[in-house]
């Protein structure tokens, strides 16, 4: 399995809970193992995301940060789920 990019660059968050919860879901994301899957945890980060902005816990700029992460993160697990792909293919 390939390495998990560092995400240390994200906005704190005002919980260790909730910080786990999202580098857990930045992981699962980027580790999925199928495009299903990594389309399911891609959702569920933007639901995480819109959910912390919608009870102020985090502002704009935040969402911003951590939205583009978790984009960044889904199109890398679908990059390195096609070339597996191709790679079985071949």
């Amino acid at each position: 399995m390939s390495t998990t990019p560092d995400f240390s660059d994200q906005p704190e968050l005002n919980s260790a809970r909730l910080q786990t919860a999202w580098q857990v879901l930045l992981r699962d994301i980027y580790h999925a193992t199928s495009k299903a899957n990594a389309h399911a945890r891609h959702y569920e980060a933007v639901g995480f995301v819109r959910a912390l902005y919608e009870a102020e816990l985090i502002d704009a700029s935040a969402e911003g940060v951590m939205g583009m992460t978790g984009h960044r993160a889904w199109i890398e697990a679908l990059e390195r789920l096609d070339d597996a792909d191709e790679a079985a293919r071949a």
